[in-house]
C-alpha cells in the first residue's frame, strides 16, 4: 500500500526519502512491534560469568560461562514498563520528536 501511494505522488521508494517519511516508519516500528512474528530470539551464550538481578524478585541470579540464553521478545514488545498501553496500536510512541 505504501509503495502505491508513493508511486502515486511519483515519489520513487529509496532509502533517500526515509527522512522525509518519519510517519511511514513509525507506523511500519509499530506493526512490527504488535505483530511480533518471532515470540524469542535467537539464541546467544554467556562468553563469561555474570549475574543478573531481577527487580520485581529482589533476587540476583547466576548465569555461569557457556549458558545457552534465548529472550522472550513477545514479554518485552508487550510490557507496559517500556510501552505504555502496549495493546493499543500507536505510531507516534517511536516518533522521533
Amino acid at each position: 500500500m505504501i509503495y502505491y501511494f508513493l508511486s502515486w505522488v511519483g515519489r520513487t521508494i529509496s532509502v533517500l526519502i526515509r527522512p522525509n517519511t518519519p510517519y511511514t516508519e513509525a507506523v511500519l516500528l509499530e506493526v512490527l512491534r504488535i505483530g511480533n512474528i518471532l515470540p524469542s530470539s535467537m539464541g546467544q551464550r554467556a562468553l563469561a560469568d555474570g549475574t543478573l538481578w531481577d527487580e520485581k524478585r529482589k533476587r540476583q541470579y547466576f548465569i555461569p560461562r557457556g549458558t545457552d540464553i534465548i529472550w522472550n521478545l513477545g514479554a518485552v514488545l508487550k510490557n507496559p514498563e517500556y510501552f505504555p498501553n502496549p495493546e493499543d496500536f500507536d505510531p507516534t510512541r517511536s516518533m522521533p520528536y
